[in-house]
């Protein structure tokens, strides 16, 4: 669950949103948002790590949260753990 600090809106996603993200390129963002976005992991030094993103659905502000996923286990379950949650403030 997403609560934007903005306008309080809850998102919600599940896991299978994070492995189906992971390792993709994909972005629900504009791609001044994106671009925005890649400045800052480029600069940060956060290329290795997964993203789901997406506009607020209320306020259309943008959210990128940045995650480790993959396999792990014998059984191959997908794990992720969430690294950052980054926020424009347009």
């Amino acid at each position: 669950m997403f609560k934007c600090d903005q306008c309080h809106t809850e998102i919600a996603f599940k896991t299978s949103d994070l492995e189906k993200h992971c390792d993709s390129n994909f972005t629900n963002l504009s791609d001044d948002q994106s671009k925005q976005f890649a400045s800052f992991i480029a600069e940060n030094d956060l290329n290795d790590l997964s993203f789901l993103d997406f506009p607020c659905p209320n306020c259309k502000r943008a959210v990128m949260i940045l995650y480790r996923c993959g396999p792990s286990g014998y059984w191959g379950e997908f794990s992720f753990e969430i690294e950052s949650v980054l926020v424009l403030n347009a």
